[in-house]
């Protein structure tokens, strides 16, 4: 009896620290979630200081999908789905649906950066039809925008403009108007590989003037205008945008718009310029500049007459736009989608077939359970009879428990005589412990009285708020406030001395402020140092206390 009495025991401490550790990884996840918005970088250095890998069930799902937003946030490109199929794999069988739409959307996003577009577009799909049923038009919007860059990357010039449309749509309706003008500016580009460059220079022509946007925004909408402008014919125009293009971007252009530099240098007749990009075209790194080089050499063969070259360059281009198509075809994302929406059809169509069956199977358990809860409450009927007499042969008894509770309650009473002489310690030693620090608001509420009508009056209270800094970071107050934590808190601080004679004092300084129950920014200021530092600090401190096997481990560990 004692051994199982000691089993429980145990398994109650083990579940009081395991909750505990499970409560503060769950704070952290909350600070990182509500950073997430205005502050990205922050919410991905928490996220990063959490280890995932001793996380399980809601809290390691949760951390994987805040991590794969937070590198989504970062503009950081993931390329391995181990992290946030964590998510996925959870939220699939656990969870609401909010979230295993995010999951789903966040996995097609990785999977659109190493160009696995068949099981991109499906994930997308998937998330797309819980968003609609959520009406979250944030995340519809970032869905029709990953599927619009998936369509343009497999060359589905119709698809893309349909998904920039939807984009569009759904970021007019949320409050952050940047995703609204970037989904434009995506629309406007999708314009021009449709082959309909007035409509790309209508909307860039209604996005305002330059000078009241961003100067990433108003780059990219130069650079969204210069093929528009070369199909149109306005090769002055283009001329211009490429030069305040190179004036804002250092001098990089992209392969393409090297192609159009020299299509509106043919078109002037300036053969050296020509020649001077195409030489610059063959020493720039560019990525995928294979078919971008060829289609400038047959530009520039075509005006010169030199139609045999300007063939085997043409040829060139082909056997490089096949193997681009290969790839496309070999990914086979229409197809893909077809089976998606193919297989979910059958699905509802045996849900529909099985939904009979399913409420004449319901309607007989209804009837069984009903026959048995009637056989259950007859029996229980008889049963409670039989006992009644049984209680009234034991009331008797009742009587001697009665004077048992009698002696039970004077013991209690005893017990909270003594529980209310430690409160009236314990209320002492706060009193004792805070009563110094009532000073300190005497003091300056004396420097105001003096010098309220002054000017300087704000130079006093700095001076002296910084005075009575200074003072609780002297080493004669923490050698007060570490006798007074010993002398109210079970002598902590000097069982903590004892137990870790190597403990640095810069650490002991830290416990000293914490376990005197001063709050998280006074000790970052009394100590100079970050919140993040504190974290850090409070994480690494508690870990060693945890991991040590000292005598007092639970009364430290029970002060964090």
């Amino acid at each position: 009896m004692r051994s199982l009495f000691a089993i429980l025991v145990a398994s109650l401490l083990i579940s009081l620290v395991t909750a505990s550790c499970s409560d503060n990884c769950s704070t952290l996840l909350a600070t990182a979630e509500s950073l997430m918005t205005e502050r990205p970088d922050s919410a991905l250095s928490i996220l990063e200081s959490v280890d995932g890998s001793r996380l399980s069930g809601e809290q390691q799902a949760r951390h994987a999908l805040l991590l794969s937003r937070a590198y989504d946030k970062n503009y950081i490109n993931i390329t391995s789905d181990s992290l946030i199929s964590i998510a996925t794999d959870y939220y699939n069988r656990h969870g609401d649906e909010r979230h295993r739409m995010m999951a789903l959307f966040y996995q097609g996003v990785v999977q659109y950066n190493v160009a696995d577009y068949s099981n991109c577009i499906v994930n997308l799909s998937k998330a797309e039809k819980i968003a609609f049923e959520l009406d979250d038009y944030f995340y519809l919007g970032r869905i029709y925008t990953t599927m619009g860059d998936l369509y343009n990357s497999t060359y589905n010039a119709e698809e893309q403009v349909r998904c920039r449309k939807l984009a569009v749509a759904n970021f007019k309706k949320v409050p952050d108007s940047d995703y609204y003008l970037w989904s434009l500016l995506d629309l406007a580009t999708a314009y021009t590989d449709i082959g309909m460059p007035e409509k790309c220079i209508e909307i860039l022509d209604s996005l305002g003037s330059d000078n009241d946007i961003n100067s990433d925004f108003k780059t990219d909408r130069i650079d969204a205008a210069i093929s528009p402008l070369v199909q149109l014919g306005h090769y002055d125009e283009a001329l211009m945008k490429i030069d305040s293009l190179k004036r804002l971007n250092c001098d990089y252009l992209s392969a393409g718009n090297y192609l159009n530099l020299i299509k509106c240098h043919l078109y002037f007749g300036n053969t050296d310029s020509v020649k001077y990009y195409l030489a610059k075209m063959n020493k720039t790194d560019f990525d995928n500049n294979a078919l971008a080089i060829d289609l400038a050499w047959i530009s520039y063969y075509e005006d010169k007459g030199d139609f045999k070259s300007a063939f085997e360059r043409l040829r060139n281009a082909n056997i490089h736009q096949d193997s681009i198509i290969g790839e496309v075809l070999r990914q086979s994302v229409m197809r893909a989608q077809y089976n998606y929406y193919s297989q979910e059809a059958k699905r509802i169509e045996k849900d529909r077939k099985s939904l009979l069956t399913y409420a004449v199977l319901a309607i007989g358990c209804a009837v069984f359970i009903l026959i048995i809860l009637i056989l259950f409450f007859r029996y229980r009927i008889r049963r409670k009879n039989r006992e009644i007499g049984r209680i009234m042969s034991e009331a008797e008894e009742f009587s001697k428990t009665v004077f048992y509770q009698k002696d039970l309650i004077s013991a209690m009473k005893e017990k909270l005589d003594e529980q209310q002489k430690e409160l009236v310690n314990l209320y002492l030693g706060v009193e004792t412990m805070y009563g110094a620090q009532f000073k300190i608001i005497d003091d300056i509420c004396y420097q105001y009285f003096e010098n309220m009508n002054s000017d300087k009056v704000k130079h006093y209270l700095y001076l002296e708020v910084m005075k009575n800094i200074e003072a609780m970071r002297n080493p004669k107050y923490i050698n007060e406030l570490e006798g007074l934590v010993n002398k109210f808190r079970f002598n902590v601080i000097s069982k903590l001395r004892s137990q870790f004679p190597k403990m640095k004092e810069t650490d002991i300084k830290f416990l000293v402020y914490m376990f005197a129950g001063l709050s998280l920014r006074s000790i970052c200021l009394f100590m100079n140092i970050t919140i993040g530092n504190y974290y850090n600090k409070r994480t690494r401190l508690k870990a060693k206390i945890m991991s040590s096997d000292v005598p007092d481990k639970d009364l430290f560990l029970s002060m964090f």
